[in-house]
């Protein structure tokens, strides 16, 4: 694993979850709602395989797997038992109501797991065995990111009753192209991409941020797919649809290159906890404004990013401080 810290990717990170953030607010955030759920997943999934360290060896890919079940899934199940518990205290549950709750969480199926924002947690760490297992079998990135399109592609065919399977092996399944994506491009992206280039090269790289920022607004406003949902083939559909989905991407990249903010960067580096305790913060929160006569409704997309800073900076001076003084702090969900 490659231990180096490289910042414009923790605040891409940062940018990442507060997506998170803002996707989970549903329909009261307005066009934000439909705009961020259709990158902010595939997005993690890609910064994850940036740093996937491939290997041939069945010993180190065992250990891949091993390293990744403790990074993973352990805190997973941490935070699964404290969202729980604070659920319990805020809304009174009956012992039939917890019990159901750890069932939930132990399958770990998507749109069923009780802090719903952690099915993405194990649904990483099948993606990392998924790819581990493909890396043994055919030992190409180019292969296995091909296989992982031609998978995704058919989702219509295959994914009707998606989610369904338990720790979300359906899920993981449809978005490991994301996660093989950034393995087959990871050395061209990590290292300070726009340096790399020379100067024509630089202008060509700056017209393609351009053009995404563009499209960018153009989603905001009318649908990151809305030109494409006339194609009445839905394997070409869904391969457009992976890389408009990948072209959203450029914009979050070059806003994290070109910001510099070190605490972001903090945020970004513990995203892991930004993702395990974001459905506690927000109860937290809500419950805080309440206990001094202020009930918090989110109305509108600028509610939603007001509230959604409120949480990272509540994160940043309370669940930061208490998270760091624990090794699990020292592991993130996208270093892998």
């Amino acid at each position: 694993m490659n231990k180096q810290r490289i910042e414009w990717v923790d605040t891409l990170r940062f940018i990442g979850m507060f997506y998170i953030y803002l996707g989970h607010f549903g329909p009261a955030a307005g066009k934000l709602y439909p705009f961020v759920f259709s990158f902010h997943v595939p997005l993690f999934f890609f910064i994850s395989g940036l740093f996937y360290k491939r290997s041939e060896e069945i010993a180190t890919s065992l250990q891949i797997i091993k390293r990744s079940f403790i990074k993973i899934i352990l805190p997973y199940a941490i935070f699964s038992v404290v969202g729980i518990a604070v659920y319990t205290l805020k809304w009174n549950l009956p012992s039939e109501r917890i019990l159901e709750m750890l069932v939930n969480a132990l399958m770990g199926i998507r749109n069923q797991v009780p802090i719903t924002s952690l099915w993405f947690l194990p649904a990483l760490f099948i993606v990392i065995c998924y790819y581990t297992l493909a890396n043994l079998l055919l030992r190409n990135a180019v292969v296995i990111f091909v296989t992982s399109l031609v998978i995704y592609c058919l989702t219509p065919l295959w994914g009707k009753q998606m989610p369904s399977v338990i720790f979300n092996m359906d899920s993981a399944l449809h978005y490991l192209c994301y996660f093989s994506f950034g393995v087959l491009i990871s050395n061209k992206v990590k290292y300070d991409w726009p340096a790399r280039y020379e100067e024509k090269g630089q202008v060509i790289i700056l017209f393609v941020i351009l053009l995404s920022f563009i499209y960018f607004a153009y989603a905001y406003q009318y649908g990151t797919f809305s030109k494409f949902k006339n194609i009445t083939n839905p394997e070409v559909r869904y391969f457009i649809y992976f890389f408009v989905t990948c072209f959203m991407f450029i914009p979050s990249i070059a806003m994290s290159y070109w910001i510099n903010i070190e605490q972001f960067k903090e945020l970004g580096r513990n995203s892991l906890l930004l993702c395990g305790t974001e459905q506690i913060t927000k109860v937290i929160l809500t419950t805080i404004f309440a206990m001094i006569g202020i009930n918090v409704q989110i109305k509108d997309p600028l509610q939603a990013v007001l509230f959604a800073a409120a949480c990272f900076v509540f994160s940043y001076f309370t669940m930061l401080k208490i998270y760091s003084s624990f090794s699990l702090s020292k592991s993130s969900v996208t270093t892998e």
